[in-house]
């Protein structure tokens, strides 16, 4: 059984203003399961003891008594002082520190769970990919969609052919303009909206498609309010990627990627997702769950499939976590001492999701050019 190392404490790992995180209370779920040993969590200072408060809040309301350890390390050479040979790293860091500790913990053998995008830039993807593919580590991103049940039926309906081929996939992702200037806003700058959002659904299409291959990309950025806020340069990015599928036939997904949201919006993500076939079509609206929430003081859409704390029904009192941004972690758990499921074209593992790094480059490249398609190209 192997020790959890988390890289990082910020919104994803640990909670923001939206709520709990999904990586650390997922790692308590696994250790009250019997698989995972303990918790560590490595930051570069020390937590504040506000911060060991919201700790020990979550730990009580998942009826959880574990120690979690704080390391507080300066560079990574003070990593090498812990004990990694029976370790799963997680690594919740900024986009542009990925390459320099999935480097690290490749380098170590240390499998290793990593936040999307894989490094956000697809030269450094395919050399840490390769790395990993070539020494047998096992290196897994967090495209959590693919265990969604919704996108998983979407696939049950593009394998079967019953509607013919898939022409048009057309996505509307978008998320409160608060994030991008509160939650993220040490970091949010150096990304754009799709790097951060619209990566998810590039990733979608890879698997729909593992056969297929992005040729092609054009994007624009529409700037708005949130360079004026001190945030990120464009509100919205509009990107147009055309897919050759294993046929030799053509797949052009439609992106429509936004921080442009209001606060008072009734979800923390609007998600709507239309695939169009030959003879038919399917509607995914990924927000709207079918739960609403009626307060005084704002109203909900809540999916309740990607990650709650549910009361437990032979423990009362008790929470367990689940939904799917659950299932990707303790899938990744589950696998990463299992050496056929490195083979798997359909898990998440590093080598699989290298097209996603060379789309969001040619998205850059494609907005800084003002629109024009550019090429795109990946290899191991």
């Amino acid at each position: 059984m192997r020790s959890a190392l988390v890289i990082g404490a910020g919104s994803y790992a640990v909670g923001d203003s939206f709520g709990h995180g999904v990586v650390l209370p997922s790692l308590i779920e696994l250790v009250r399961a019997g698989k995972i040993a303990d918790i560590c969590i490595a930051v570069r200072s020390p937590r504040s003891p506000e911060f060991w408060s919201r700790v020990e809040g979550l730990k009580a309301e998942m009826g959880s008594d574990i120690e979690i350890r704080e390391f507080v390390f300066t560079g990574l050479g003070d990593l090498e002082g812990l004990d990694l040979s029976n370790t799963a790293a997680f690594v919740c860091v900024p986009d542009t520190a990925h390459e320099e500790y999935l480097d690290f913990f490749v380098d170590n053998g240390v499998p290793t769970w990593v936040v999307k995008p894989l490094c956000g830039a697809g030269p450094a993807a395919s050399k840490v990919a390769g790395k990993a593919r070539r020494a047998a580590v096992p290196l897994w991103v967090d495209y959590h969609k693919r265990f969604d049940s919704s996108n998983r039926l979407l696939k049950e309906h593009v394998d079967s052919g019953a509607h013919g081929r898939m022409l048009l996939y057309s996505v509307q992702y978008s998320q409160p303009a608060t994030i991008p200037l509160s939650d993220l806003k040490v970091w949010s700058s150096d990304v754009n909206v799709f790097q951060y959002l619209g990566c998810h659904y590039v990733d979608q299409v890879l698997f729909l498609h593992p056969e297929s291959t992005p040729e092609r990309v054009s994007a624009t950025g529409l700037p708005g309010s949130l360079k004026s806020s001190g945030g990120p340069e464009y509100d919205i990015v509009h990107a147009v990627v055309d897919f050759r599928l294993a046929s030799g036939a053509l797949l052009r997904a439609d992106f429509n990627i936004a921080w442009n949201d209001p606060a008072g919006a009734t979800a923390k993500s609007h998600q709507r997702v239309e695939a169009q076939f030959e003879q038919g079509r399917v509607i995914a609206d990924n927000k709207r769950r079918g739960f609403e929430l009626w307060g005084n003081e704002k109203m909900d859409d809540i999916n309740p499939y990607f990650f709650q704390l549910y009361a437990d029904l032979d423990e009362p009192g008790i929470k367990r976590a689940t939904g799917y941004g659950f299932g990707s972690i303790a899938n990744f758990i589950d696998r990463m001492d299992d050496a056929a499921s490195l083979e798997s074209p359909l898990l998440p593992w590093a080598w699989n999701v290298l097209w996603v790094d060379a789309v969001i480059d040619g998205v850059r490249e494609s907005i800084e050019a003002g629109g024009e398609w550019r090429s795109l190209k990946a290899s191991l």
